[in-house]
């Protein structure tokens, strides 16, 4: 399945999703973390909540950015 990329989606580790699945940047060099979801609802319904405006509410988005700040390689907002 080709995968899409959110226009709208802002959260600085969203890398593209499909319509069941978003795909963030991985915890190593040249990973990926996928959350897959069963509905395409769901889906859509956990992008507009976390991966738009909310994504400081994100675990995945606060474990990641938890490495970067310890990896020295996250710029401050």
């Amino acid at each position: 399945m080709k995968h899409q990329v959110c226009a709208s989606a802002i959260c600085p580790f969203y890398k593209h999703e499909t319509p069941s699945t978003i795909y963030c940047e991985g915890v190593e060099d040249m990973t990926v973390i996928h959350l897959a979801f069963a509905d395409r609802s769901d889906c859509a319904a956990y992008k507009r909540k976390y991966c738009r405006t909310g994504y400081g509410d994100c675990l995945i988005m606060r474990m990641l950015a938890r490495k970067e700040k310890d990896n020295g390689r996250l710029k401050k907002q």
